[in-house]
């Protein structure tokens, strides 16, 4: 198998999406207005070959589709309604979200080079439908030179994050889908503040465990790296119903969160 798309190299997890990927392509390429569409790329967590794998070989995180529509595109509408459909499908196949995303064009990938999401999607994707140069021309902003407003936006999503985990210990809201979701929003947190540093200290890179190793080169709590560090692996390999207590974690998370935006702002 040529390409990679989970961090783990798991032959079941990289052929099950192998096989999504092909059959994804074949209903886009049989959609009505097809031909509007420039190019749709394979972008996420499995575009860059750092996808989570359950312990049973399955895919984890959400498979994420980038779709840029010609310029001269007049069927937008249908176009989505389309590939709404086609969604539908292959979550009900794969057990797990399966997002299509529209850009507005292929001018506005590059007026927005600088932001981290494009530029992350420049890095690691796989163009399944269409021109293969929509995305590979996006001009390359150096990892150590992205934007401080890039940073904070990290922070700010990771804040966000917290204070929506507050409340729902406010609520007592302890079901197994808020355990989860909980989870995956300190583990987001966690990531970000430790990405929002890098950035602030010219030391962002393209994978998570070379971010992993430049953390080391900075001065955090060491509660920040493990959590970070423990982060990394639950995206990788994720545990099976990790039950956390909220009275406990959310004080550590804000503490994190406020030393990380000093820390930032410093």
């Amino acid at each position: 198998m040529t390409i990679k798309y989970t961090f783990s190299a798991d032959q079941k997890a990289e052929s099950l999406l192998a096989q999504a990927i092909s059959g994804i392509r074949q209903d886009i390429a049989s959609m009505k207005h097809s031909s509007e569409i420039l190019s749709v790329a394979l972008g996420g967590s499995y575009g860059r070959g750092e996808g989570g794998v359950t312990v049973d070989g399955n895919l984890y995180n959400n498979i994420d589709f980038f779709v840029v529509p010609c310029k001269t595109c007049r069927h937008l509408d249908f176009i989505k309604d389309e590939m709404d459909e086609i969604r539908l499908k292959w979550q009900a196949i794969l057990s797990i979200d399966v997002n299509f995303y529209f850009l507005p064009s292929e001018a506005c990938l590059h007026a927005n080079a600088r932001v981290l999401p494009i530029q992350e999607l420049r890095a690691g994707h796989e163009v399944v439908f269409g021109s293969s140069s929509v995305f590979s021309s996006i001009p390359r902003i150096p990892w150590d030179q992205l934007p401080w407003r890039e940073g904070f936006r990290l922070l700010l999503n990771a804040g966000t994050g917290i204070l929506l985990c507050r409340e729902k210990e406010l609520k007592h809201e302890e079901s197994e889908k808020d355990r989860f979701l909980i989870r995956h929003a300190f583990n987001k947190a966690a990531l970000g503040c430790g990405d929002a540093l890098l950035i602030a200290r010219h030391k962002y890179s393209r994978t998570g465990l070379e971010r992993l190793q430049a953390l080391r080169t900075l001065s955090i709590p060491d509660e920040l790296y493990r959590r970070y560090e423990a982060a990394l692996q639950e995206r990788f390999s994720p545990a099976s119903n990790l039950l956390l207590d909220l009275t406990v974690e959310n004080p550590i998370m804000s503490l994190l969160w406020r030393d990380s935006l000093r820390e930032f702002v410093t």
